[in-house]
């Protein structure tokens, strides 16, 4: 019996709507990885209210974090396309003018389940032990965050995939106790059913090393089912089916032909991408597209039909070849240019004018110096130089504030202390404070606290405080409320959502916690609070926007600490105040 054979018996007896384990993974990283373009309509998105993406002109990896928002990847192309608002938050409520997903919209789709939010995961999930864990299994607290464990890494730590801050990316830099306060689920309807194919998928291609190319597989035994239509050249054709992907790395110009045979019964199409979004399918056919193409990256997609009666998939034949015009590589196409990379400059300031730190790029906090023009850099924590020796030559790892060290370039490194009878009488050279700042968020409070170790911190306007000289250290801000408040179950919610539809959950009036302005039991930014720590954590980790600095350590004691935002009618604290302006990265 032959493996294909066997893999679909195997797929037959499971439960109808069983998802293998692997195709969860497949579509997590997908949502982490899937680049898109921002354009100036996506920034305002024609929503009026005041609503402003934090996003502007450019180009990203990731899709945006939207608060309520359910998109699949196909829709959030398509909304792209529109002019869509790209992502939103609490503040600005749920909208229908903005797309991407939040934390639970993710988590749904990765599991291919219907919208259910935090406060509805035990409806789908069923409680485990840490020791039960599996790769995407999901880590949930219950009305303000869910996420999904992805691996254990080498070091011991955990790995994890979720939507928050920014966008959806994987969470590589956390200790255990960062889930201190989640309890460990499983989907009720995953199956650890081992995928046929190792590759085929958007994170994981095959790769054609030669032409001609030629390779027999089948969609139906694919973990990928996620690009729905080819929408740079027939974006009415519906290929909902499951699809196999292949990566083409073109050495000279010339004319790309591939051409697709499958069975009676069988209706699989092949698709040319110049990369991995919908928008970017160039050609389309039953059977067989042939284009001309430069030096590059070039991405065949085999991708199932759908009809009336439903997607066809099953066996096909695909031929990959490359007729070389004979003319020499010129300039490559246009290709995706997302900034946030680890050692490139960071916004640190709220101006907007830089990128914010991409953790799907590597890059966890943006490193800046006080002084007058020193500069900023994205990096990540690291535990010593050896950890750093990829990224920053020469570099080190070196406390950048209370217990947290992260990798700098030697130019920034700490000089060894002189001895002391060495003369120190010579000019030395400077070396500026650094301070560290989030994957940033688009929100803040208007609270702040004064201590002795408080410095004052960066609004959009005023940029950083030129006379601090000592390192302080902003990380990234506590998660985003979990998805729209419940009773918009459906996977378009409305944005007109009422106090009636407030989870019941830790804080929650009948929690006995308190409450103002018809928010009860959330935290308001002016003491109250669902939790022990709450309203400080949420104050301490917002953005640069109208927050003052505070204290160094309770940056870093709050960032390991991690307590979340809870789900709100009218938005969690971490709301921008009525007179503060969005706060905007730019690539």
């Amino acid at each position: 019996m032959n493996r294909h054979l066997l893999a679909l018996l195997l797929l037959a007896a499971l439960p109808v709507h069983a998802i293998p384990r692997d195709e969860v993974l497949v579509r997590a990283r997908t949502y982490a990885t899937h680049p898109w373009h921002c354009s100036a309509a996506n920034v305002t998105g024609g929503c009026g209210g005041g609503y402003t993406s934090v996003y502007a002109v450019g180009d990203y990896v990731g899709l945006p974090y939207d608060w309520g928002g359910y998109a699949s990847i196909d829709q959030f192309d398509r909304g792209v396309d529109a002019g869509k608002g790209v992502g939103s938050y609490p503040a600005d409520g749920i909208l229908d003018c903005t797309v991407g997903v939040d934390c639970s919209g993710f988590v749904s789709r990765a599991w291919k389940a219907p919208h259910t939010t935090t406060s509805g995961m035990d409806t789908i999930t069923s409680p485990i032990t840490a020791a039960q864990l599996k790769p995407a299994d999901a880590y949930n607290a219950t009305g303000y965050h869910v996420m999904l464990f992805e691996r254990v890494q080498a070091n011991g730590d955990p790995q994890f995939i979720e939507s928050v801050y920014y966008n959806v990316h994987t969470t590589f830099w956390e200790p255990w106790t960062y889930v201190a306060d989640f309890d460990p689920v499983r989907y009720d309807d995953i199956e650890d059913q081992p995928a046929v194919y190792a590759d085929g998928t958007a994170d994981h291609p095959v790769q054609v090393g030669s032409f001609p190319f030629v390779d027999e597989r089948d969609t139906t035994l694919s973990s990928s089912d996620l690009f729905d239509a080819c929408l740079g050249a027939a974006p009415s054709t519906q290929e909902q089916g499951p699809e196999v992907v292949y990566r083409v790395e073109v050495t000279t110009p010339g004319t790309l032909t591939a051409a697709v045979q499958d069975d009676g019964g069988v209706d699989v199409d092949v698709h040319v991408y110049r990369a991995l979004n919908e928008l970017d399918c160039v050609a389309r056919n039953d059977k067989t597209v042939s284009l001309a193409v430069g030096c590059g990256t070039i991405y065949v997609v085999v991708d199932t039909y759908t009809a009336a009666g439903g997607d066809q998939p099953g066996p096909y034949a695909l031929t990959i070849d490359l007729e070389p015009s004979g003319q020499p590589c010129g300039a490559p196409d246009p290709a995706y240019e997302p900034g946030g990379a680890v050692g490139e400059a960071c916004d640190y300031d709220g101006s907007g004018s830089l990128p914010f730190c991409n953790p799907n790029l590597g890059a966890v906090v943006c490193i800046y110096s006080s002084a007058p023009g020193g500069g900023s850099f994205c990096s990540y924590p690291c535990a010593a130089a050896a950890d750093c020796a990829a990224d920053f030559p020469g570099g080190c790892c070196e406390e950048v504030d209370v217990d947290y060290r992260a990798c700098l370039p030697v130019d920034w490194c700490t000089p060894p202390q002189p001895d002391a009878g060495d003369d120190l009488s010579a000019d030395t050279a400077d070396v500026a404070s650094a301070e560290v700042e989030p994957i940033p968020e688009p929100v803040a409070d208007t609270a702040s606290e004064a201590g002795p170790e408080v410095v004052p911190e960066a609004s959009p306007e005023a940029g950083p405080d030129a006379g601090a000289d000592t390192p302080s250290l902003d990380l990234p801000p506590a998660h985003d409320a979990a998805p729209h408040p419940d009773g918009h179950a459906d996977p378009d919610p409305t944005p007109d959502a009422t106090a009636a539809d407030t989870p019941e959950g830790p804080g929650s009036p009948d929690a006995g916690s308190e409450g103002t302005g018809g928010s009860a039991g959330c935290a308001t930014g002016r003491g109250e609070s669902r939790g022990t720590a709450l309203a400080l954590t949420l104050l301490a980790v917002a953005t640069l926007a109208s927050l003052s600095r505070r204290r160094k350590g309770l940056y870093l004691e709050i960032y390991t600490s991690r307590s979340r935002v809870c789900e709100c009618p009218s938005g969690p604290i971490v709301s921008p105040p009525a007179s503060s302006e969005p706060r905007t990265a730019r690539s």
